[in-house]
């Protein structure tokens, strides 16, 4: 059983401004929706963590707006963002929900589950098939 253990690698920062950086293709910047705002992606930023920064419970919200037809496009794979790229942030829309006055309510905010995918590949990028692998995550054996 092959064991992988990545080595500590050097931070680096991507300067989304910058000709040189790794920004995927560029496109103009859209128009925020009445309510809403245009987000530009920086470096480390993913729809899961965009979206509780910006008052939503769930990256869908955002994602599947149809103000963000041309990121849909461009990024097929939700989980694939690159600096500089736009995100439409929606208006939030209030919920309502009915219920009796002068009376105790519990009320139950659903997300969805996280997903944690691992992809080994060797040097040149092709998948590594018929090996298995240890996962460490701080020390310990998952």
């Amino acid at each position: 059983m092959a064991e992988y253990r990545p080595e500590p690698q050097a931070q680096t920062s991507v300067d989304p401004d910058s000709p040189s950086s790794a920004v995927a293709d560029e496109w103009p910047k859209p128009e925020a929706p009445p309510g809403g705002e245009v987000y530009k992606v920086q470096p480390g930023d993913c729809l899961a963590t965009i979206a509780p920064m910006k008052g939503f419970h769930d990256w869908r919200s955002i994602y599947e707006a149809s103000e963000n037809a041309e990121l849909q496009r461009r990024r097929p794979n939700p989980n694939v963002l690159y600096p500089g790229d736009w995100v439409v942030i929606p208006a939030k829309e209030p919920k309502a929900e009915s219920c009796a006055a002068e009376q105790a309510h519990r009320f139950q905010v659903t997300g969805a589950p996280w997903v944690f995918r691992v992809e080994m590949k060797d040097e040149q990028r092709n998948p590594i098939e018929g090996e298995s692998f240890k996962l460490f995550v701080g020390g310990e054996l998952l």
